[in-house]
């Protein structure tokens, strides 16, 4: 069985912390077929959870900023 490659590993990891999910490390799961099965059935999931985290960011980017003003702590 052929091992995954450091890109597949980095990918994985990703997509698993974005998700939040469980991705099997045992010496079992440890080729790249298992990692490519992973990737690509997660793989648009993962885009569209980026996407939003994105835009959410931003948004949250916004908010930070202002909260302090709405409450009187800054002064302009």
């Amino acid at each position: 069985m052929k091992a995954p490659s450091k890109k597949q590993i980095k990918l994985a990891d990703k997509i698993a912390y974005i998700l939040d999910l469980d991705f099997p490390r045992g010496d079992f799961d440890f080729t790249s077929y298992v990692y490519w099965k992973f990737i690509n059935e997660n793989m648009e999931h993962y885009k569209h959870m980026c996407e939003e985290l994105r835009i959410h960011d931003i948004n949250n980017f916004d908010d930070d900023i202002w909260w302090g003003y709405d409450l009187g702590l800054w002064e302009f």
